[in-house]
């Protein structure tokens, strides 16, 4: 079995090691796993039928329904399907100033705003946030 996984020394192919190593011990299976630099190159051993799996992010739900970098013919949507979910100790926070008065995210409501981290990651993570607001 053939997995692509997040580059190499990153928690995901770390992960995806571990699980190589029970799949191997408990069930005699071996996984090799393939590192990829990006969301594409994870996705496109998967798409093109090379590996089985894919251990990936967020991006797989905008290939799923080719959205983003995904929102091209050749890529979306794909027909992925979730088989298991691993959640990591990431924290996705919202903080303001002690100033501002705001105390519940109903508070931010009319108010600017910056994300820190401009990753689609955060913006599709915080939007139904922001969006609840209006």
């Amino acid at each position: 079995m053939a997995w692509t996984a997040y580059n190499l020394g990153t928690t995901g192919y770390n992960q995806a090691v571990a699980i190589g190593a029970m799949l191997r011990e408990k069930f005699n299976v071996t996984l090799r796993v393939i590192p990829g630099q990006n969301d594409i190159s994870r996705l496109l051993p998967l798409k093109t039928g090379r590996v089985d799996f894919t251990a990936n992010g967020v991006a797989t739900y905008f290939a799923q329904e080719g959205t983003f970098q995904f929102a091209v013919s050749q890529w979306g949507p794909q027909p992925l399907r979730l088989v298991m979910v691993s959640n990591g100790l990431s924290n996705q926070s919202i903080a303001v100033a002690s100033d501002t008065g705001v105390t519940t995210i109903a508070g931010l409501r009319g108010r600017r705003y910056r994300l820190l981290e401009l990753r689609l990651r955060s913006m599709f993570q915080l939007k139904p946030i922001w969006d609840a607001q209006d």
